[in-house]
């Protein structure tokens, strides 16, 4: 098997997998309502195009695609991951500050907050 051969039959397992159990709850994945970051690196298994992601993810708020990097991104390339991670949640963090933390974990209280600056 070719080394390409083998790259689309791990990405059709992935594939099926979700498929499969979307058919098996008897309808498709509920929609995503989150906002999405999506990054794609030249070494990954499958690089979906921008067009794919964005029809499967109408929520999408950043797309890149990495200069280094492959299916073990955050392994192999920990410095372009970790930048394209914090570019990806930037927008969020301005337009929203903490709230969508609140909103993401109830049970943190301010009290439990630890505050960075020492004071």
């Amino acid at each position: 098997m070719t080394r390409r051969r083998a790259y689309r039959s791990a990405a059709r397992s992935y594939w099926e997998n979700g498929r499969a159990q979307a058919l098996t709850a008897g309808q498709p994945p509920p929609p995503v309502k989150l906002p999405v970051a999506f990054i794609t690196f030249p070494g990954e298994i499958f690089r979906a195009p921008r067009s794919w992601v964005e029809a499967s993810y109408p929520t999408l708020t950043y797309f890149n695609e990495a200069d280094r990097g492959g299916h073990f991104a955050a392994w192999e390339e920990p410095d372009v991951f970790t930048t394209e991670v914090r570019a990806a949640f930037k927008p969020l963090l301005l337009t929203t500050g903490r709230r969508w933390v609140q909103d993401l974990r109830p049970d943190m209280t301010p009290a439990a907050d630890t505050n960075r600056s020492g004071r």
